[in-house]
């Protein structure tokens, strides 16, 4: 009787705090995914906005190819080795500065803090638990040192 009741109340106490603890993970888990996507949906409008820039940069050089500028075309002739090289040279520091980001501001990023918070949560959550297990089993249920039985099919009255 009072012995499965008490049982399954602890029991069901297990599995509300297994729920609680894992609550707070799937509210993270759900946080980055969602950051993700942002951070992957910023990539690709950079993505069309750089592949833009460069359709007009082309549309650009076409119209000056066509103007016939004679001046231009010695020019870029005499610089032609010069110009690969420089152009090699813009591509590295590109690459440098891609590899090189510092962080503008002093503060952690928003991940770390949803990180921490979550750990966070989870400690407080599961110390309130342990605090309600205490009251709940240690102190309500107390076994009795002799335990006689007077129901039947006991023989001890």
């Amino acid at each position: 009787g009072w012995f499965a009741i008490l049982c399954l109340l602890v029991i069901r106490y297990w599995f509300f705090q297994i729920l609680a603890v894992s609550l707070a993970s799937i509210i993270f888990s759900i946080y980055t995914t969602h950051k993700l996507a942002l951070v992957t949906r910023a990539i690709r409008q950079k993505k069309r906005w750089i592949a833009k820039e460069k359709a007009i940069e082309l549309k650009e050089q076409r119209r000056s190819a066509k103007e016939g500028d004679e001046t231009k075309k010695v020019v870029e002739k005499k610089a032609e080795p010069n110009s690969i090289k420089a152009k090699e040279e813009k591509k590295d520091d590109k690459d440098e500065e891609v590899v090189a980001t510092k962080l503008q501001t002093d503060h952690p990023p928003k991940l770390f803090l949803a990180y921490f918070f979550m750990v966070f949560m989870r400690l407080v959550i599961e110390v309130g638990f342990m605090v309600g297990q205490y009251f709940l089993y240690t102190y309500k249920f107390v076994v009795p040192e002799l335990w006689q039985c007077s129901h039947w099919p006991c023989p001890n009255v």
